[in-house]
């Protein structure tokens, strides 16, 4: 269409011309940002190793025992509302604050799909701790620890287990930190992760034996 032509037409009949290469690279550039955002606005989703699945509706999990669990697919979209403005106004601060507001809705819904496939394991597996609405404390920390599985890096020092907590919970576990009472945990915790040692230890060796 001659550029004389376009200009006759109605403002709402106009369109600019199409360059799928420039779209593409934008569409690259968009989606790693959204995942650059979804994972600083919930670290923990980006703790979490990640893999693609080609076809099917469902994976599955193997566990060390040799049980497996079928884990369903989950769906997670955002919706947005891109206003209608002059080309002039449509800058890249604009196209940024769309992409935050897609990857905060990403993150709400992959976290909450990741709290509630965790508890839902957890109450399978019988490795709940609860405090019956009493303020986060010491044994409860160690009997958290008691019931999970740690395992243990090549040199020798364990992986800590990552825990969310709410903002006043923080506060708390801060709080213990500078108690009195923390020298005593630590004790009992290096003295936990030692049984936990020897329980990784007996894994490895049944693993080896098992190959």
């Amino acid at each position: 269409m001659a550029l004389s032509t376009i200009s006759k037409l109605p403002y709402n009949e106009r369109m600019l011309p199409n360059f799928p290469d420039v779209v593409e690279a934008r569409g690259k550039i968009n989606r790693a940002k959204i995942k650059t955002l979804v994972r600083s606005k919930a670290p923990m989703l980006g703790q979490i190793a990640s893999h693609i699945v080609y076809e099917g509706a469902t994976t599955d999990i193997i566990r060390d025992d040799g049980s497996a669990e079928e884990t369903p697919m989950q769906q997670h979209s955002a919706n947005i509302v891109i206003k209608v403005v002059p080309i002039s106004e449509f800058t890249l601060e604009a196209v940024d604050h769309y992409l935050d507001e897609i990857a905060e809705q990403f993150a709400k819904s992959m976290s909450q799909a990741m709290h509630e496939t965790i508890s839902d394991a957890a109450d399978k597996s019988g490795n709940v701790v609860d405090g019956q609405g009493q303020p986060i404390s010491f044994d409860l920390l160690l009997e958290a620890f008691e019931k999970i599985q740690i395992d243990f890096n090549d040199d020798g020092t364990w992986s800590a287990p990552s825990i969310v907590v709410s903002p006043q919970q923080f506060e708390r576990i801060m709080a213990l930190d500078k108690s009195p009472e923390a020298a005593d945990y630590k004790r009992k915790l290096d003295n936990l992760i030692e049984v936990k040692r020897a329980e990784y230890n007996r894994r490895e060796a049944n693993r080896v034996l098992a190959g």
